[in-house]
């Protein structure tokens, strides 16, 4: 299982309960050998305990079953001993897949471990911790979380822990995606007012020489004629008056024409 660092979210544990059957041991020179057939004819011999008692395929059956192996265990002891050591290589297997892929990111796994009815200690659950926080850059980011997604789903059997630190990377990861296309298209938008810097030979946004000469001159322009407008309305009526009579002529009275 993976956890995000500094999780204290652990795996569900197989707890394997050993029942420790006790049992009448009974020594191979009390049981009889197997029946067969004497040289000379006679009667098959029948299995017995010690004493001459016979015994039946149900009670031989049972005393196998209880019977101990070398190291005292019985054979549902022995059951159990197998598949804890099963369980053992399934969680480390499991762990270390984390590991290898976490890379820098990931810790050395850990485990939980339960003795067994043989006396040795196995794995019955583990954890390799993550860090997945994001990184200074969108970039850095984007790199470390796609490693994350890795490492919590190297295993062939992901977790439901382990499924959610994937989930968690992918949600970081979409964001960083965002982050670093809003700072290309900024980058995009400084390099474009660069270039129009050195087409003008001033700062994008601000008017070159030229330009300003150019608008001060219309300007200037404009406010002469302004003044030359202005002037010719303000002048007295008489100066733009002509008689229309001379002294060939009787006077018209008094009607003067304006010329424009």
């Amino acid at each position: 299982m993976i956890t995000p660092l500094l999780s204290s979210a652990a795996l569900a544990q197989i707890s394997v309960t050993a029942a420790h059957v006790h049992s009448t041991r009974v020594s191979v020179e009390e049981i009889t050998p197997a029946a067969r057939p004497h040289a000379d004819g006679a009667d098959p011999v029948q299995p017995s305990l010690g004493g001459n008692r016979p015994v039946d395929g149900k009670t031989l059956l049972a005393l196998q079953e209880t019977s101990t192996d070398a190291r005292g265990l019985t054979k549902e002891e022995q059951e159990i001993v197998a598949e804890m050591k099963k369980r053992d290589m399934e969680v480390r297997r499991h762990e270390q897949a984390h590991s290898a892929a976490a890379g820098p990111y990931g810790g050395m796994p850990s485990y939980e471990y339960q003795r067994g009815p043989d006396g040795q200690m196995y794995a019955v659950s583990g954890e390799v911790s993550i860090d997945v926080s994001p990184e200074s850059n969108p970039a850095a980011t984007i790199d470390k979380m796609e490693t994350v997604i890795r490492a919590a789903l190297a295993p062939i059997d992901p977790s439901a822990q382990d499924r959610a630190v994937a989930a968690q990377a992918r949600k970081a990861l979409s964001d960083a995606q965002a982050d670093l296309k809003e700072e290309k298209a900024e980058e995009a938008e400084r390099s474009k007012q660069k270039a129009e810097e050195r087409q003008s030979g001033a700062p994008a946004g601000e008017a070159s020489t030229t330009d300003v000469t150019k608008a001060t001159d219309a300007y200037r322009q404009t406010s002469i004629l302004i003044s030359q407008l202005t002037a010719q309305r303000e002048s007295p009526r008489n100066e733009f008056l002509v008689p229309s009579h001379t002294a060939k002529s009787p006077p018209r009275n008094d009607i003067s024409e304006i010329f424009a």
